[in-house]
């Protein structure tokens, strides 16, 4: 679209985001090929062609308490981001999420008059809904990943466009279906996912373990771990230790996953490809006492996992604080095992979330969006 080299500067805080990321780096580097793509990002983006300032994986935490811990590392990048936005290298900026950091950068940004976009904002409609005036502020242009946000967002003043969720052009359908036959066996093959952050990772991946053991004095299981991040496999595997039946593997793009019968997921994107997938999940989750008492008083939605959130019903049981408990993830798993009517409500759910998030194609959309603000 332009002759000359134009750098962008891309921000995602999780795995989620990187991914996301890449796809959409990849079709401004084909849109325009003289662009140039800054970003904090991962591995993804990295071998999409864009240049890495940070790992995600250095500023990405959630709770109030778990942020202190990393309060050096969050202003040392801020700064160094700051320090690249004054430079004027940078003609667009593209935020991808991960709110509380991302609304620090867009704020900078645009008080210097460099074109933000945000791509799949903070969801508001479930809490601190006042965030859309700042929104407003901030963002020349929103692009949500739920058909349903235009409307909301548009309500409150903030122009919202809609190409449909970005895992639906990144999820490799019948490659998972060729996968479906090989978790057959004696064996019922059970996924462990505690989270994409180190914190989460910390907090949720012994109670998995945990849970471990407490299904395997019911029958015959086997565990696998897939990590989604290449910065996290020591820690996960330095956890998990060494147990005959439990593998620790690399995940791939999204909806790669390992043969599996069913998984545990901490909530977040996870859980929506899972569902996608038609894998039967668990969700849990688990914060401080104190994230998780302010948390209730700003959360205005019954659940917390994304496919039950869309749908409107709950497809996957959510275990939530001192509810996730090893003995109680072992009983959701082995309904998930002897109920067909279960697990055919999340085949069902499956089809039904997959029609709802088609669209035109949101990382295209996205990068033409993005690419007009030069113009």
């Amino acid at each position: 679209m332009e002759s000359r080299e134009r750098t962008i500067l891309i921000v995602a805080g999780e795995a989620s985001g990187d991914t996301y990321g890449a796809a959409l780096t990849e079709k401004i580097l084909s849109m325009a090929p003289r662009s140039r793509v800054v970003a904090v990002g991962g591995e993804r983006m990295e071998r999409a062609g864009a240049e890495l300032i940070e790992h995600y994986s250095s500023v990405s935490v959630v709770g109030l308490t778990e942020v202190v811990s990393h309060l050096p590392q969050v202003f040392s990048l801020l700064g160094r981001i700051k320090n690249l936005l004054r430079s004027g290298e940078v003609d667009a900026v593209t935020l991808i999420d991960f709110p509380d950091f991302n609304f620090i950068v867009g704020s900078h940004a645009s008080r210097l008059g460099i074109p933000v976009l945000y791509y799949i904002p903070p969801q508001m409609w479930a809490w601190r809904e006042g965030r859309a005036r700042k929104l407003k502020r901030i963002a020349r242009e929103v692009v949500v990943p739920f058909p349903f946000e235009v409307d909301f967002y548009r309500e409150r003043g903030v122009e919202a466009r809609y190409f449909g969720h970005p895992l639906m052009e990144v999820i490799d359908y019948s490659r998972w279906e060729g996968k479906k036959g090989q978790a057959a066996g004696s064996e019922t093959v059970v996924g462990l996912l505690p989270g994409s952050r180190s914190s989460e990772v910390e907090r949720h991946l012994p109670l998995l373990l945990d849970a471990a053991t407490e299904l395997e004095k019911k029958g015959e299981f086997r565990f696998v771990i897939p990590v989604p991040s290449e910065k996290l496999l020591p820690l996960v595997r330095e956890m998990a230790g060494s147990r005959e039946n439990l593998e620790v593997v690399l995940k791939g793009e999204p909806g790669e996953f390992p043969p599996m019968d069913v998984a545990v997921a901490a909530s977040g994107t996870a859980t929506l490809e899972l569902a996608l997938l038609g894998i039967p999940t668990v969700v849990i989750y688990t914060v401080s006492t104190l994230t998780y008492i302010i948390g209730k008083m700003l959360v205005r939605l019954r659940n917390i996992a994304l496919p039950n959130i869309i749908l409107g019903e709950e497809i996957f049981p959510e275990l939530i604080q001192r509810a996730a408990t090893p003995e109680t993830i072992c009983c959701r798993v082995a309904e998930f095992v002897e109920d067909e009517e279960k697990k055919e409500r999340v085949r069902k759910g499956s089809r039904r979330l997959r029609d709802l998030l088609s669209g035109e194609g949101p990382s295209e959309g996205t990068a033409r969006l993005l690419l007009e603000m030069f113009v």
